[in-house]
């Protein structure tokens, strides 16, 4: 592994760490891919639950459990906004448009900010924890799942209950729209994962097959395949069009909190609280690279930029990571 260089910031009464290094991630095909970590961001004073990319790919938000949501500028490394929940803060989105930014927390609420003032614009209630929030596709819903076992549909514009959608036994925790906006996909503690026609509300499916609560949800970009990770430590990928199962990725051994897919969807990115992010290969359905030297805890969320060049986890240790993608070897 190369040898760090640790560079301190100070933003925002804050100290933000900026660790230089590159390895190649161990990686069971001949073809190994590799990574340099470009940068590992710190200043959250708790685990960091969600990270979201903005559309230009110049900023990131992250929600903490240290009650705050940052927006971090990209090309700085600098805390652009922090702003402050009165409770834990669970899950962050961007809206497409760029203009959003959304967190769900365990005040009950998903709040709404203007992401370049930082500007409170709406607050919306669930009747307990909010543990999912997405915006959809054109930036005018936002959807939010809860321990109340509903998903809620809200007006961006209006904030504004537009739909309650109703049929999860247990918390729901992971939410996904498709790329073309007309589906919703739900994942709950109750082992489940729901398909909602957004347009109508209605129940389309009911995708069983994990063993043990489903944690979170990804449509592929073209809208074929859904990809779910949770507590059976297992990432199962569902044929949109069928509802059917299609394939199971192993090789986490605990949960998967998160999964991402690449912009050009030939690359599925999962993080587990077996403290790896793991890169599979969507085409040939195998395991193609692990990162398994970055966090000193769980993974709780993964992303990777609009232009697919680079790729962020955040986690229990408290860090951001963010990784450039080299070429293959």
């Amino acid at each position: 592994m190369g040898k760090k260089v640790p560079v301190l910031m100070m933003v925002a009464g804050a100290v933000v760490l900026m660790n230089f290094s590159s390895w190649a991630v161990d990686a069971p095909l001949e073809e190994k891919s590799s990574f340099r970590e470009k940068a590992s961001l710190e200043g959250h004073a708790d685990i960091i639950r969600g990270i979201a990319f903005s559309p230009d790919g110049k900023m990131l938000a992250s929600g903490s459990y240290d009650k705050t949501v940052r927006i971090w500028d990209l090309e700085t490394g600098l805390i652009k906004f922090s702003m402050t929940h009165p409770n834990l803060v669970r899950t962050v989105a961007i809206s497409p448009d760029g203009k959003i930014v959304a967190a769900g927390n365990y005040n009950k609420t998903a709040d709404l900010w203007d992401i370049k003032t930082g500007k409170r614009k709406t607050i919306l209630g669930h009747a307990k924890r909010v543990r999912a929030v997405v915006f959809s596709p054109d930036s005018k819903i936002l959807a939010s799942g809860s321990s109340d076992r509903k998903v809620r549909l809200w007006s961006v514009k209006t904030g504004r209950e537009k739909k309650i959608l109703l049929g999860h036994r247990r918390a729901v925790n992971a939410l996904a729209f498709s790329p073309d906006g007309t589906l919703l996909a739900s994942g709950s503690t109750d082992q489940t994962i729901h398909i909602w026609d957004v347009s109508s509300g209605k129940e389309l499916a009911v995708l069983t097959g994990h063993e043990k609560l489903v944690l979170s949800l990804a449509f592929s970009p073209d809208g074929k395949i859904l990809a779910s990770g949770g507590g059976d430590e297992v990432i199962r990928l569902w044929n949109v069009r069928s509802f059917e199962a299609q394939g199971v990725f192993s090789g986490h051994t605990d949960s998967v909190n998160t999964v991402s897919f690449s912009p050009d969807g030939l690359t599925l990115v999962s993080g587990g609280d077996d403290r790896t992010v793991r890169l599979w290969d969507m085409a040939r359905g195998i395991e193609k690279a692990v990162i398994n030297e970055g966090h000193a805890l769980y993974v709780a969320s993964v992303a990777f930029s609009p232009d697919g060049n680079l790729l962020a986890s955040g986690g229990g240790d408290k860090k951001i990571r963010l990784y450039t993608l080299l070429s293959r070897q």
